[in-house]
């Protein structure tokens, strides 16, 4: 698939200094690993519901109907709460302190899963809550293991949602339900509320389109490429193991299912068909 996101390299917004910093200070806290949350592992039958604040979300959240476990992504978190949209688990990984703004209204019934490299201050803000810690890999295995020799990382792509993917994955879920996943801006807005204080987000737009023959485009900043870029390879390399239902369309829903043609007219093979025909 050739395309201009194929060029997009996404950046670490923190220094190494603060990123590394962030994680040290995690390491001293008597908190639960996230391989230490109940059920992590045991496949899981229902599907799971991945909250995105997209703009899509502010149309969808008055159609949400689901049973199953729901995870806030990021600054979503608040939106949620307002809209008394009930969460299981809310997860972050952002460095800086900005992190603080998305949780004013944090909340006994849900599980919060905040990455070591999350500043020092959301792990305060949260103390009296049920926090389990992860490392979010960055690639740099040997910066790693000089702070957590036995470190065990969770990887997926430049953003909080896509770590979601990886980290309902492990906890056994393979079914996932896509809310507020644009990944390209509606009626100019990027996101379904208001920025946080501190969030900054370039106003640099790119007009994508996945299919040449196609007079459809989509608006979008930066990291909403740099995302769909990395969900593009993450489809392709895990497309066996999980399936995703969007939900208010978007760059990243037509990027799956442009992914799932490919692969099912085998012009594309995932990881898992991969290591099978080299199985014999």
């Amino acid at each position: 698939m050739d395309t201009l996101i194929d060029k997009v390299i996404p950046i670490q917004d923190a220094s190494s200094e603060v990123f590394y910093g962030n994680i040290r200070d995690a390491m001293k806290r008597d908190l639960p690993w996230q391989y230490q949350l109940p059920g992590w592992g045991q496949p899981k039958n229902d599907a799971v519901a991945l909250m995105g604040g997209g703009p899509s979300l502010a149309v969808e959240i008055k159609k949400i109907n689901f049973s199953g476990a729901v995870v806030a992504c990021g600054s979503v978190h608040d939106y949620l709460v307002e809209q008394a949209i009930p969460f299981d688990y809310a997860i972050f990984c952002d460095p800086s302190p900005v992190v603080l703004q998305y949780i004013k209204k944090p909340q006994k019934t849900t599980t919060y899963l905040v990455a070591t490299c999350c500043d020092p201050s959301v792990f305060e803000h949260l103390k009296d809550y049920t926090v389990y810690r992860w490392h979010c890999f960055n690639d740099d295995i040997e910066a790693f293991k000089a702070i957590d020799a036995n470190f065990s990382a969770i990887g997926g792509g430049c953003t909080v949602g896509l770590r979601a993917l990886t980290m309902m994955m492990m906890l056994g879920y393979r079914d996932f339900h896509m809310f507020g996943f644009d990944s390209c801006l509606k009626s100019g807005d990027s996101y379904a509320y208001p920025l946080a204080d501190g969030d900054v987000v370039s106003d640099k737009v790119y007009k994508i389109k996945l299919d040449p023959k196609s007079d459809k485009y989509y608006d979008c900043l930066g990291y909403h490429m740099a995302q769909v870029d990395n969900f593009k390879d993450y489809t392709a390399k895990y497309y066996d193991y999980f399936r995703c239902w969007f939900h208010g369309g978007g760059l990243m829903a037509e990027m799956y299912d442009l992914v799932d043609m490919q692969i099912r007219a085998g012009k594309l093979r995932s990881l898992y068909n991969k290591r099978t025909e080299a199985n014999g």
